[in-house]
């Protein structure tokens, strides 16, 4: 009887955690998608400026301060939307599938292993990468300045080839972070026989291959309405996540709230 009250409550705790991620991420969504809205209505109009002769540098100055208010918002939200998301996942995702393994070991434990190897890994890897560009162009600018054209071209690309390299492994750790939630959501809607969450993880799939399709396309201004549609297909899993960990958590024993 004990140990089912402590599979219990590891259930519920991950449960909480997961909807305080769920929200979090939500929110981070909702805000993606006024990134992309104010992308949107800025882009086509500063990519349709022609730097031509006859454009002075007066009225191109104009035509960037024009817009650069919302630009700046555009930046505001983007970074207020990053740092809520990385706040979501590592003070509530992952703990959420600490919880879960613990409740089911044999189910959770893979998934909660692809969480913490990826996203931890990504995070390493991409502030790694961050320190690698610093210090390398710190201190090798002042040097290929000097260089003859086709001597500073080498030295370009073999100074951005580790921060470069590092950038790609961050990302290829961040998808296996992915594949870690969609299993997470696939695993829970089994062993809870909510078909609500296996729909998150679908959806979950759908926005991730959407982003992947979305940046494949060259046209910065065509991308535009394709981040709106990945974004909200993101928010809308994160809805659906939110409403079925909050009916489960209804019907299970009260316990202290804890977290979001």
């Amino acid at each position: 009887m004990h140990v089912h009250l402590v599979e219990q409550d590891h259930l519920v705790a991950g449960l909480r955690d997961l909807r305080s991620a769920s929200k979090l991420l939500l929110v981070a969504s909702i805000l993606g998608i006024l990134v992309s809205v104010a992308i949107l209505s800025a882009v086509p109009a500063l990519l349709s400026i022609s730097l031509t002769a006859q454009t002075s540098i007066q009225g191109l100055a104009s035509r960037l301060i024009a817009w650069l208010p919302l630009l700046i918002i555009g930046a505001l939200l983007g970074l207020a939307s990053g740092v809520i998301s990385l706040y979501a996942i590592y003070a509530k995702l992952l703990p959420s599938s600490k919880h879960l393994a613990k409740w089911r070991p044999s189910v959770f434990d893979t998934p909660r292993k692809l969480l913490y190897i990826g996203y931890w890994g990504a995070l390493a890897t991409g502030v790694l990468a961050f320190i690698a560009a610093v210090a390398l162009a710190a201190g090798a600018l002042p040097a290929l300045m000097q260089a003859a054209q086709a001597e500073r071209l080498i030295r370009l690309v073999v100074l951005l080839m580790l921060p470069l390299i590092l950038v790609v492994l961050a990302g290829i750790l961040a998808f296996v972070g992915e594949v870690g939630m969609i299993m997470l959501f696939y695993e829970l809607g089994g062993a809870l026989q909510s078909e609500r969450f296996k729909h998150v993880a679908l959806l979950t799939v759908a926005y991730i291959l959407g982003g992947v399709l979305v940046g494949l396309i060259p046209n910065p201004a065509a991308m535009l309405p394709g981040l709106v549609v990945v974004a909200g297909l993101q928010a809308v899993a994160f809805y659906l996540a939110i409403e079925e960990c909050t009916r489960i958590l209804s019907s299970a024993p009260q316990q202290p709230p804890a977290g979001v």
